[in-house]
């Protein structure tokens, strides 16, 4: 008994040449293929060139917005905003719920344990 030796090809249909497409040099990080949008994130962005009096103003005003961040931070810390006092308050309100789920589940126990003594004493 002889075999024939079968190879298979699993995908029968010729080979498509792929069409290359130019690549864009506008800047945009982002291009359309068949209808989906494909954007890159590590695609390098291209400077901006800004004059010295440009850059200066630009720092200026990150300086300004730190320290309005850090002074909002330390208000929260202290407890003086609105949000800090909400979120102060919910605080308070989870605390005495906890201490009060506390206290029953001892009771509990309490009662547990005094059935538990009462049915060994009468056996």
């Amino acid at each position: 008994m002889s075999f024939k030796k079968v190879t298979f090809d699993p995908n029968p249909m010729p080979k498509k040449k792929k069409e290359v497409k130019p690549i864009e040099k506008d800047g945009d990080d982002s291009s359309e293929d068949d209808g989906f949008k494909i954007s890159n994130p590590n695609r390098a962005k291209p400077l901006q060139k800004t004059s010295p009096e440009e850059a200066n103003k630009i720092i200026k005003e990150q300086i300004e917005q730190d320290k309005k961040d850090r002074k909002q931070m330390k208000l929260m810390k202290e407890g003086k905003t609105a949000a800090a006092k909400a979120e102060l308050a919910k605080l308070d309100e989870v605390r005495k719920r906890r201490d009060e789920a506390k206290k029953e589940k001892n009771e509990e126990d309490k009662l547990r344990k005094e059935k538990e003594m009462t049915a060994k004493g009468k056996k």
